[in-house]
């Protein structure tokens, strides 16, 4: 058996004996194989470096890119590594490779429609970490200010994993004045001492000094002081 002695007598032609012996050592030790990753495979880290230890050589698999003891690989899954020691025994040992490169959720909305009266509008973004607002916006948090019509753009980012995602929303505006008319029922006559002023084209009116208006409504009167 491995490790034990081993002996020889050898006998010459004139009949005399001698006798010798050796001891036979054996190194099947198997290497102390070890295999560990550098972390998680997420969108800002998207190659992850396998390092082994225990041997003198080392195969990895599958699809790793080796060098020496180490690999880098982009794809998650169960993989291995084979360490040779010195004595030419292997052994195996393998690791898991997780992701996470889920892109968030991203959304944009508007509070409202640029008008004369709102001359700024609020978009309210969603769904990260880190929200970054196109050109024309001014940022506050995950909500930008705008003051002019348009297509505006957010890109969202999710700090754990730095993936990322764009949502988009089109800010309109109405700014057309109106189309003012006023007339009148007049002219001021000793039998007419009052007219009627009435205002067309918008939805509230404002009269001049001297006027009086009808019920807040689009009619005035004035007439001789």
């Amino acid at each position: 058996m491995a490790d034990d002695p081993y002996s020889v007598t050898v006998t010459n032609p004139g009949g005399c004996t001698a006798t010798t012996n050796t001891v036979m050592q054996s190194n099947t030790a198997t290497p102390m194989a070890t295999l560990s990753s550098s972390g998680q495979i997420t969108c800002t880290n998207r190659t992850v470096t396998l390092t082994a230890s225990g041997g003198n050589t080392y195969a990895f698999s599958p699809e790793a890119t080796p060098n020496g003891n180490t690999a880098t690989v982009s794809s998650d899954g169960l993989y291995s590594v084979t360490v040779t020691g010195a004595n030419s025994c292997t052994a195996t040992q393998t690791t898991q490779i997780s992701s996470n490169t889920t892109a968030p959720n991203a959304t944009l909305s508007n509070s409202s429609q640029i008008t004369c009266a709102n001359r700024t509008i609020i978009l309210t973004a969603g769904g990260g970490g880190t929200y970054a607002f196109s050109a024309g916006a001014t940022p506050n948090g995950n909500t930008a200010a705008v003051s002019n019509e348009g297509t505006y753009t957010v890109t969202v980012t999710n700090t754990t994993n730095g993936c990322s995602a764009t949502a988009t929303t089109t800010v309109t505006s109405n700014t057309t004045a109106p189309n003012p008319t006023l007339a009148n029922n007049g002219p001021i006559t000793p039998n007419q001492p009052t007219v009627t002023l009435t205002a067309g084209g918008g939805n509230s009116y404002a009269f001049s000094s001297g006027a009086s208006q009808q019920d807040a409504g689009n009619t005035a009167t004035v007439g001789i002081i």
